[in-house]
């Protein structure tokens, strides 16, 4: 009995460049209506990193019938810096790259979660808030949250290069037209002008305001936005194990190790008292 059925047309090219080396991947998928943009986005996306790195650079090795390490860059996953510009022209919009750190970090570097992502919601008329998150196992959920918060430390340091600005500015430009896809988007756009009571200019304008943004704009966007003092840390999982962090058995000690000594140790309880009075409020659900 079939609960289900779905489908979708999609087609993709690869580009060479005048040595042969692969330079970019153009991905057209005719999803149909989607549920979740950003999500369908994304797995676009990986769909074509994974293929890249099968085809090219990935292998398992094996002893004794076992895989000799259970880390993804030790078996070839193509990191970031070498993912090609992806062009997903598909019927969605929305973020989920490969390019973003936390992906790198906490995905590929150190084989910790296969879904990570991070969001800042928000409107015109109130703030916003910004939202880190990730899936890992229980006894590294510390570790992953500690990785996410180096990140954002480092972003309200000012650790972001002029690549990193350029590559997300073309990438949030070029994406602006197919805001304006369809009659209905077309519509909706310009009645939340008159409902926010923007200028009739404003779209017009809002391409050159990306165009304009330099690297001091991102660290003090960063320093005002990103507040690791007003932060909540959240988990859902077996409560004991999560506590209790990362032991003594687990790879990447080393990096492990630099996280508890910066942010208050491998347990939750230290990292509560790192970013509050140490409570860790528990609710059981059954």
């Amino acid at each position: 009995m079939k609960t289900h059925t779905a489908f979708g047309w999609a087609t993709q090219v690869v580009v060479l460049d005048e040595k042969g080396a692969l330079e970019r991947v153009i991905a057209a998928h005719d999803v149909g209506r989607a549920i979740n943009p950003q999500q369908c986005e994304a797995q676009v996306e990986g769909s074509v990193h994974m293929g890249l790195g099968y085809a090219l650079t990935e292998e398992l090795p094996c002893k004794d019938g076992m895989p000799v390490t259970f880390r993804l860059r030790d078996i070839g996953v193509l990191r970031a810096q070498h993912m090609p510009a992806v062009d997903v022209m598909n019927y969605v919009l929305g973020g989920g790259s490969f390019s973003s750190r936390i992906t790198k970090v906490v995905r590929t570097d150190n084989g910790l979660a296969y879904s990570t992502s991070s969001s800042m919601s928000g409107g015109a008329l109130y703030p916003g808030t910004f939202a880190a998150f990730c899936q890992t196992k229980n006894p590294t959920v510390v570790f992953a949250s500690q990785l996410m918060l180096d990140l954002i430390e480092g972003m309200r340091a000012g650790d972001v290069s002029q690549a990193d600005l350029d590559f997300a500015r073309t990438a949030r430009v070029e994406a602006f037209p197919a805001t304006f896809g369809s009659m209905s988007q077309t519509l909706s756009n310009f009645a939340q002008l008159e409902y926010y009571k923007r200028p009739l200019d404003y779209y017009d304008t809002l391409r050159a305001k990306y165009e304009k943004l330099t690297l001091a704009d991102i660290k003090k966007a960063a320093q005002k936005w990103l507040r690791p003092e007003k932060m909540v840390i959240m988990v859902a999982g077996n409560i004991d194990e999560c506590k209790a962090g990362a032991d003594k058995m687990l790879p990447n000690q080393a990096t492990i190790d630099a996280m508890a000594a910066k942010f208050g140790g491998r347990t939750m309880d230290g990292l509560a008292k790192k970013y509050g009075d140490g409570t860790v409020n528990v609710v059981t659900l059954k």
